[in-house]
């Protein structure tokens, strides 16, 4: 699978750091602040993602657990699915659009520093965030922001999407 995402087109966006870097935490999520009004009113749709330490190094949400604020059960669409180095299953948030998210508790002793995230567009690639806040914590209920991202542009289903501070 992975020289296939290799091949996908990926687009850059803008930019905010909005956190200190370089200081490793247990827990990394994808906050949504905005999403495109032309999918389904409150859904949010990942095939995959990956936080990664490096640009373009290796995923990390390996050996953890991921969570987010809700799933969309009737086709059980869990977190789980987006980190499951699978493009053919999908996470959706349940209705809850802008605040919705979705992340991954890297484990006890497995804090990183998590400077880029790549995701993947689902099976409907109007279901995507326009605008994502990218927090950290220590406890998996405090967050703090790292940074941000706005205008994010996604294409296609199975495409990739990559942000950094």
């Amino acid at each position: 699978m992975m020289g296939l995402r290799a091949a996908w087109p990926i687009s850059y966006m803008k930019r905010h750091d909005s956190g200190a870097g370089g200081t490793p935490h247990r827990y990394w999520r994808v906050k949504v602040t905005g999403q495109n009004l032309g999918g389904t009113a409150g859904y949010i749709r990942a095939a995959e993602i990956q936080m990664r330490t490096t640009s373009g190094g290796a995923d990390q949400c390996t050996g953890g657990t991921a969570m987010a604020d809700s799933f969309y059960a009737p086709e059980g669409l869990t977190a789980a699915n987006a980190f499951d180095d699978s493009i053919f299953t999908d996470w959706a948030s349940n209705g809850t659009g802008n605040n919705s998210w979705i992340g991954y508790d890297l484990g006890a002793g497995n804090a990183k520093d998590i400077v880029e995230v790549a995701w993947t567009v689902g099976n409907d690639a109007s279901q995507v965030p326009t605008d994502v806040t990218i927090d950290y914590s220590d406890d998996g209920s405090t967050w703090t922001p790292k940074w941000s991202e706005t205008g994010l542009v996604f294409h296609a289903s199975g495409t990739t999407t990559t942000m950094s501070p």
